[in-house]
């Protein structure tokens, strides 16, 4: 693509995302965007104390996952433009009540972050832990 090219086409694309309005958006969009910038995360890393040690909840992606087709994970979310500033509260409630089901759950623990690159581009993951002993877990395996 010339250089000339690549200015008509920041120009078109400019003047499309002005209209977006913030907050969730579609698929395609956000997978694009996803390959071309660094997403903000949040990923929990449940643990309990099981009668071997230290166990760790990893959550299965479904097979039609474009990215991670079935592969085992950390329940994690990437953090919205309408979630609470200084607060990843939105994202803990997306991951803990949405994904895993849980009722009731503390505030994780921060542990630190991690700078990566995946199947949909670069990601800065803020990493925490959540003890979840007591606590039933309906969804993932231990």
């Amino acid at each position: 693509m010339s250089e000339t090219e690549r200015g008509t086409l920041s120009e078109v694309a400019l003047a499309e995302l002005r209209t977006v309005d913030v907050g969730l958006l579609s698929e395609d969009l956000f997978v694009e965007l996803a390959r071309l910038t660094v997403l903000s995360t949040v990923e929990v890393v449940c643990l309990r104390r099981g009668a071997a040690g230290i166990e760790v909840l990893l959550t299965q992606r479904v097979e039609t996952d474009p990215f991670w087709a079935g592969q085992w994970h950390s329940p994690g979310s990437v953090i919205r433009p309408l979630d609470s500033l200084g607060s990843f509260v939105g994202a803990f409630k997306r991951v803990l009540c949405g994904e895993l089901g849980l009722k009731e759950w503390a505030e994780p623990f921060f542990v630190g972050p991690c700078f990566w690159s995946g199947n949909r581009g670069a990601v800065v993951s803020q990493v925490h832990w959540l003890d979840v002993t007591n606590v039933p877990v309906p969804i993932g395996t231990f």
